[in-house]
């Protein structure tokens, strides 16, 4: 990818595990359960670009391995779940 060039991730992240996450942060008492869950999309998309999907079981490094490989940063990693 060239410089100034921009990437777009989705992370892939079904409810059950947005909720698990959620309590990990210091914001967890700012907003309910059901609040998130009216907020929750699944698979919300832009739809107007192409993102590239990473999946909630993709650790940390391999998110981050991914993204600086489309950057051109690293050679390309082969991930489980990713396409």
């Amino acid at each position: 990818m060239p410089v100034g060039s921009a990437g777009f991730y989705y992370l892939d992240v079904t409810l059950e595990e947005t909720f698990r996450r959620h309590l990990t942060r210091p914001q967890a008492n700012e907003f309910s359960t059901e609040q998130t869950r009216s907020w929750y999309r699944p698979r919300d998309l832009l739809g107007t670009i192409s993102e590239r999907v990473i999946s909630e079981t993709s650790s940390l490094r391999d998110a981050v391995e991914l993204i600086a490989a489309d950057m051109g940063l690293v050679p390309t990693p082969k991930l489980d779940g990713v396409p």
